[in-house]
């Protein structure tokens, strides 16, 4: 995919899940490289607002992403750790 605009990775183990889970925001692809996704997302910011409300509702060894970062043109990036 040429046209990406947001960079994922996911946990280790949660590889093929979460290709499936954010089909339903755009347009996703594997990539060559260990535990990396690329999509093409319709609405970017709106997929990281779902992302966050489901990251806080999960327990932290239920969640399966690691980061999720926009495009640069977006000016935003996202971490997802837990925090108490």
């Amino acid at each position: 995919m040429r046209d990406w605009n947001v960079l994922i990775t996911t946990v280790e183990g949660h590889y093929r899940q979460a290709l499936r889970l954010l089909e339903s925001w755009g347009e996703v692809q594997g990539t060559a490289f260990f535990n990396v996704i690329v999509m093409k997302a319709n609405h970017p910011m709106a997929l990281l607002e779902q992302l966050h409300k489901i990251q806080l509702s999960a327990a932290e060894e239920d969640f399966i992403f690691s980061r999720v970062i926009p495009d640069r043109q977006e000016r935003c990036r996202y971490t997802f750790l837990k925090t108490d």
